[in-house]
């Protein structure tokens, strides 16, 4: 199996280049600041939220599948960091309102440079540690053998038609495992 660590890479310049553009505005007057913030703080959500997804589907979902994420050394450790971060950042999130913002301009520039530094340290280490270790196991095993186990959380989809269709399909195939299912698409 090749996993894109070309994408997750590029996921990963696109989220620092996010948050360097917000941390950005921190750096200006209040006045020349705050109109961007809103743009900027749903900019990042989005683009980590898309990656947490990619990087669930290309790395973890096959190394539990295959049952060789305990082949990682800093596997452990990887995951727990970024339910950390993740925690922190909706923390960041439900602390820094609008109204906080206002209200304390330099406080929120300088609680935005702390997950700021966070999320640069796990992206580091993912690259360092996690993808290129990942790379070579999922390269090397068979690919995971088909089952009734359903390998992810199909709530996790948001469009309703296609989370329709992959439990449909789920369905069939749990049916009839050897009988040859439509695509999804």
């Amino acid at each position: 199996m090749q996993i894109n660590i070309g994408l997750l890479k590029q996921q990963h310049m696109t989220i620092r280049a996010t948050t360097d553009d917000l941390l950005a505005l921190t750096d200006l007057q209040f006045d020349q600041g705050f109109p961007g913030v809103t743009n900027a703080r749903l900019k990042l959500a989005k683009v980590i939220a898309d990656h947490l997804a990619t990087e669930t589907v290309e790395i973890h979902e096959p190394l539990q599948a295959r049952g060789k994420a305990d082949d990682i050394p800093a596997y452990a450790e990887i995951v727990s960091r970024i339910r950390e971060l993740r925690v922190m950042f909706s923390c960041h999130i439900a602390k820094w309102s609008l109204a906080a913002i206002r209200k304390d301009w330099a406080g929120y520039g300088r609680s935005l440079r702390e997950i700021a530094v966070e999320l640069a340290d796990i992206l580091d280490r993912e690259e360092r540690d996690l993808f290129p270790v990942a790379q070579t196991i999922l390269t090397k095993v068979e690919p995971a053998r088909r089952s009734n186990t359903l390998l992810f959380d199909p709530s996790l989809l948001s469009q309703s038609s296609s989370r329709r269709r992959l439990v449909s399909a789920v369905e069939r195939y749990s049916e009839n495992p050897w009988k040859p299912q439509p695509s999804l698409g």
